[in-house]
C-alpha cells in the first residue's frame, strides 16, 4: 500500500497512537501502525482494503466477507513532540521477534521521511524485545 509520504514534522503537536489491528476471531495482532485518530484510521484501513492489494488488505477483506471487522488496540500513546517513529519501530521489532505474524511489509510506516525510515530501520535489531 503506497500511502503519501509525510514528514515527521507533520505530526508534531499531536498525540500519536501506536496501534495494532487485531483479528477478532483469534485476538492475534496482525498489523502495527500509527495515527492521531485511531477510529478514523480503522475506517480508512477498511475502506482501503476494498480497492488495494496487499496481505493486510486481503486479510481485512476476508474479515469483511465473514461479516467481521478488524479491531484496533492502542499499544502506546506518544505525547506531542515525542518520538513516534522510534515507538512504532520498537513495536514492530517486538512483534517480529515474538512471531506475532504481523502483516507489515516494512519495519516502519510509510509516513516517515525516507532518510528517517532508513536510519530507524537500522535500529530494529537494537530495540528488539525492549518495549
Amino acid at each position: 500500500m503506497a500511502e503519501p509520504v509525510m514528514a515527521e514534522a507533520d505530526y508534531l503537536g499531536n498525540t500519536i497512537f501506536i496501534y495494532a489491528l487485531v483479528d477478532p476471531r483469534t485476538n492475534d495482532r496482525r498489523y502495527i501502525g500509527k495515527t492521531n485518530d485511531p477510529q478514523q484510521r480503522l475506517r480508512a484501513h477498511i475502506s482501503e482494503a476494498r480497492y488495494t492489494r496487499s496481505r493486510k488488505s486481503n486479510w481485512i477483506r476476508g474479515l469483511l466477507k465473514a461479516a467481521l471487522r478488524p479491531e484496533i488496540e492502542t499499544l502506546e500513546i506518544v505525547p506531542p513532540g515525542g518520538d513516534w517513529a522510534e515507538a512504532e519501530i520498537r513495536w514492530i521489532a517486538k512483534a517480529r521477534s515474538e512471531h506475532w505474524g504481523i502483516l507489515n511489509v516494512t519495519s516502519w510506516s510509510l509516513s516517515g521521511t525516507p532518510s528517517t525510515c532508513a536510519a530507524l530501520d537500522r535500529t530494529v535489531a537494537k530495540t528488539s524485545g525492549n518495549v
